[in-house]
């Protein structure tokens, strides 16, 4: 039987968007503590993002592979977030039911923690119940990344399974089903911004994930209560945006009696 890191890929790229322009394409290596950095210079973080998965699938790296890589280059190679096994069950969403709520519904249901270390005052401020003025937003570098990646570890009691990503979101296009649903809700779409309003307020696509992510990470959270583990969690910023996103019901109506 191959053990795990046999079942890696020797290398693989990934994206570090706290890097400075031109450097955000970084190189892993299996078994190195730590990233490299690459000859790719591109200063257009989009085009970094495409390059990176580009040579990854040209590589043949799926994407169980490279979020392995991450994690066992930032918290060690036997966390099991750098278990491939691990990490493909919870690719499979075929037995996990997919949650999508506001983020005020989400942090009533979870508790989300004070951020210790004040690095991102005021950012969430008012979700940690016993601390209302001190923000929740962890940063994801420094002192903030340092505690994430010992919860990660398992060296903080009772929190090993509640880290929650802030990721940047997809902005829909008008013709797919969560954009018709954002019209139908009175959404218009700005194609020369590229973005959502409606008057003039613009519609942010952020959302809160269940679990640690390193791509497209804005910070991280982290909750008193765990995500269920047979459940994947995304919590939006508004009830709009949670009922576009909502999948089609196979229910029918039924026929008048």
């Amino acid at each position: 039987m191959k053990s795990n890191l046999e079942k890696l890929p020797e290398f693989c790229l990934s994206i570090l968007e706290t890097n400075p322009p031109g450097k955000y394409v970084i190189g892993i290596y299996k078994g190195e503590d730590c990233y490299r950095s690459t000859t790719y210079d591109t200063h257009d973080l989009a085009k970094a993002k495409e390059l990176a998965n580009h040579i990854n699938k040209k590589l043949g790296v799926t994407a169980a592979q490279r979020e392995c890589m991450e994690a066992g280059s930032m918290f060690g190679w036997n966390v099991p977030g750098a278990q491939l096994d691990y990490v493909e069950a919870l690719h499979k969403k075929t037995s996990r039911k997919e949650i999508i709520l506001t983020d005020s519904d989400w942090a009533e249901r979870f508790k989300p923690l004070m951020n210790p270390y004040g690095e991102k005052q005021g950012s969430f401020s008012g979700w940690d119940e016993e601390n209302p003025e001190q923000g929740c937003l962890f940063n994801s570098a420094g002192k903030d990344l340092a505690y994430i990646q010992d919860i990660m570890a398992g060296k903080v009691d009772g929190l090993s399974a509640a880290v929650w990503a802030f990721m940047d979101g997809e902005v829909p296009d008008p013709d797919d089903r969560v954009g018709k649903r954002l019209i139908e809700a009175g959404y218009s779409f700005n194609e020369d911004e590229g973005d959502w309003f409606k008057g003039e307020d613009k519609l942010f696509f952020d959302f809160i994930g269940d679990g640690f992510h390193f791509v497209n990470v804005i910070g991280y959270l982290v909750t008193r209560i765990p995500a269920e583990p047979n459940n994947t969690y995304i919590a939006f910023d508004c009830q709009e945006i949670v009922d576009a996103h909502q999948p089609e019901t196979d229910l029918q109506p039924s026929p008048a009696g």
